[in-house]
């Protein structure tokens, strides 16, 4: 079939372009010149119709010339040593690679992308706690990123470069609805476990939990020959439920695979999901020795505190401290737009309670945003690129539209 035909040409010639053009993008001519000869060069197995050839080229040119940059970053090096270089070559990034293949082969990131996300994860990873270590510790963070330029990706880069040095437990907070959170746990299944979540906690879909999706289809099995796997605890259809763990005989000590549980900010389930590591995981000190590494997506939404130090702490910041302060080791990593409920969480409280609170106190992540990134300020600043897109409205108009969709009873 010639759709066929027209993706089989666009993996191939953008896959070449990807090899000969390793350190930067081709310019417009060296582009047009090389996609022009790859069509005629493959035209006898793979021939498409000029159309189709315009579509493919239009995609190839989103693809080649993306270029993300590196971030920039603070942090409090009192207390943290850096550790991820001096382990890295003892280190099998079996989960990062294939997280990395999977990006450049189905999602067709150009490698100067993946390598970028690769340096910037890294650095992220190595502010958190190390995982092999004997110390306790419990590290707090915040990433910045503009709203839509890849937040999700990094934090997924994260969470597969946490598995594989050595965090057996990554709890991801996503969000405060239903809907987000599956579609968070969906991704994660797709770019973190390789594994549809859906089967993994029905016993009676044994024959098919091992299926690999996503990630699963390019590795499963390490350098030493031994297959690796994500443990989910929740899944596409479930959030946290420890009906369904006890069931399945599961907990975080009956496997030996790194855990991954994404959960809703709800108070009821991070209660429960609370109570049951207590029951099943903790020592005879009321800790879990097991390296925790928590990702906070949209983390000035609900998690921040907003009473007063008097007062009893909001629920949902109550609960994420305490499932914090269950882990010996834990790093908590905020991930947000809007950093400004987060940035000003008072870090000297009087209350003893809450000493150990979310404030960014150990470092701060300033992402970049990729160069094809348009945003607000691309817009609205005094010299934004895109400002002619704006068409001023006025407010006669504007009154008429407010009052036309807005309903009386709820203004």
């Amino acid at each position: 079939m010639e759709g066929s035909n027209a993706t089989q040409l666009e993996n191939i010639i953008l896959a070449r372009l990807n090899s000969k053009y390793v350190d930067k993008p081709p310019n417009e001519t060296d582009f047009n010149e090389d996609v022009n000869a790859f069509r005629q060069l493959l035209a006898p197995v793979l021939s498409v119709t000029d159309e189709e050839f315009d579509n493919l080229v239009r995609k190839l040119k989103l693809d080649i010339v993306r270029i993300m940059e590196t971030g920039i970053f603070i942090e409090d090096k009192r207390f943290h040593e850096p550790w991820l270089p001096a382990r890295r070559a003892e280190i099998d990034f079996f989960f990062w690679n294939r997280y990395k293949k999977y990006l450049e082969g189905f999602k067709h990131w150009n490698p100067r992308e993946t390598a970028t996300l690769g340096s910037v994860s890294d650095d992220i990873v190595n502010l958190l706690g190390d995982p092999q270590s004997t110390e306790a510790f419990q590290r707090r963070g915040l990433v910045l990123g503009d709203v839509q330029s890849g937040k999700t990706a990094n934090y997924t880069a994260i969470c597969n470069k946490a598995a594989d040095t050595g965090y057996r437990v990554i709890v991801v907070l996503a969000g405060m609805l239903e809907n987000l959170r599956r579609q968070t746990q969906g991704r994660l299944d797709n770019e973190f476990s390789g594994r549809l979540s859906q089967y993994l906690l029905d016993p009676k879909k044994k024959e098919i939990q091992n299926l690999p999706v996503g990630v699963g289809k390019y590795g499963r099995i390490d350098n030493g020959g031994k297959e690796k796997r994500i443990a989910c605890f929740t899944s596409i259809i479930k959030d946290f439920d420890a009906n369904i763990l006890k069931s399945n005989n599961l907990s975080l000590h009956s496997v030996s695979d790194p855990v991954l549980i994404v959960i809703k900010k709800n108070k009821r389930i991070l209660n429960n999901l609370i109570s049951w590591l207590r029951i099943n995981s903790t020592n005879n000190a009321g800790l879990i020795n097991l390296p925790m590494l928590m990702i906070d997506d949209e983390a000035d939404n609900a998690s921040v505190n907003t009473k007063k130090d008097d007062e009893e702490p909001t629920a949902i910041n109550d609960c994420i401290n305490r499932l914090l302060k269950l882990f010996n080791q834990a790093s908590y990593l905020g991930i947000t737009a809007t950093p400004f409920a987060n940035i000003f969480i008072n870090p000297d409280t009087n209350d003893k309670m809450r000493d150990d609170d979310l404030f960014p106190r150990d470092f701060i992540y300033s992402l970049a945003a990729p160069k094809d990134y348009i945003g607000a300020e691309s817009i609205f600043s005094d010299d934004a690129a895109y400002k002619n897109v704006l068409e001023e409205i006025c407010a006669v108009e504007m009154n008429a539209f407010f009052h036309t969709v807005i309903k009386k009873d709820i203004i």
